[in-house]
C-alpha cells in the first residue's frame, strides 16, 4: 500500500459550479505542484440535506483515493452511470468536469 502524499501547505485551487438531477452544486478542487488534482469538496444549494451529505462524503473518499495514489480518470470511470453514459452521481458530474477542464 502507497503512503498517503501530503498536500502543500499552500495550493492551486479551483470553484465551479455542477448541476445534476436538478441540482446545483458548488464544487472546489486543490491540486499538487505538478498540477494532479490532489482534493475536491462539494456542497449543495441545500445545506443540511442528505443529498449534501452525501455528495461531500464522496468527495471526501474521492480526496483520500487521490492522496494515496488513485488516478482520477481510474475513479471517474468506476462511478455509476446513467442508461446514456453520463455520471449517475453528483461526484461523477464534478471528476467529469474536472477532466474537461483538464483538457
Amino acid at each position: 500500500m502507497t503512503g498517503r502524499e501530503r498536500l502543500p501547505n499552500r495550493r492551486q485551487c479551483e470553484s465551479f459550479e455542477v448541476s445534476h438531477a436538478g441540482q446545483r452544486f458548488a464544487a472546489s478542487a486543490g491540486y499538487y505542484r505538478d498540477g494532479r488534482p490532489a482534493e475536491i469538496f462539494l456542497s449543495s444549494d441545500r445545506p443540511g440535506s442528505a443529498t449534501e451529505a452525501i455528495a461531500r462524503d464522496a468527495a471526501i473518499l474521492v480526496s483520500i483515493s487521490l492522496q494515496y495514489g488513485a488516478a482520477l480518470e481510474t475513479i471517474r470511470e468506476a462511478l455509476t452511470k446513467d442508461h446514456d453514459g453520463s455520471p449517475a452521481t453528483a461526484i461523477g458530474a464534478a471528476l467529469d468536469r474536472l477532466k474537461e477542464r483538464a483538457s
